[in-house]
Formats: structure tokens, C-alpha cells, sequence
């Protein structure tokens, strides 16, 4: 997983030992590189034994199905 600090670290999820743990996710990402970073995250979360690889490709295959079935964020 990317280091946090990295300033090409576009999200992270926190390890499952720590407590209250946290997915940060940039903020000024495009909203479709932030739908696949929240995609990537989440499966981080989900399950945390997955190698980078899986998760790099699962994410991105999700992101982009969702993408075209017309999924974006709305504002609050």
C-alpha cells in the first residue's frame, strides 16, 4: 500500500488492529479517480489480506461498472 505521506497517495485505509481506524480519500480528486480510490479503499477494508494487486484490479473493474451504469456523487 502506498505510504500516506506520499503526495501521489490519492487514499488510504488504516490498519484493522488500530483503533478507530479510518479510509481518508483526497479531496480534490476527478470525481470518476475518486469513485475507483473509494472503490480501492473499501476493499482494503473489507478485507485486508488481499494483495495490492487484487485489490488494484477488483477496484478498478467495480469503478468502471459502475461509471457506466451512470453512478456519480450528488452534492449534500
Amino acid at each position: 500500500m502506498p505510504d500516506k505521506d506520499d503526495e501521489t497517495c490519492k487514499g488510504y485505509c488504516e490498519s484493522p488492529d488500530k483503533k478507530n481506524k479510518e479510509i481518508v480519500i483526497k479531496k480534490e480528486l476527478p470525481p470518476k479517480e475518486e469513485l475507483d480510490t473509494t472503490i480501492h479503499e473499501l476493499l482494503h477494508a473489507a478485507d485486508w489480506t488481499k494483495d495490492e494487486e487484487w485489490v488494484e484490479q477488483v477496484g478498478t473493474d467495480i469503478s468502471k461498472i459502475l461509471w457506466r451504469l451512470g453512478w456519480r456523487k450528488t452534492e449534500k
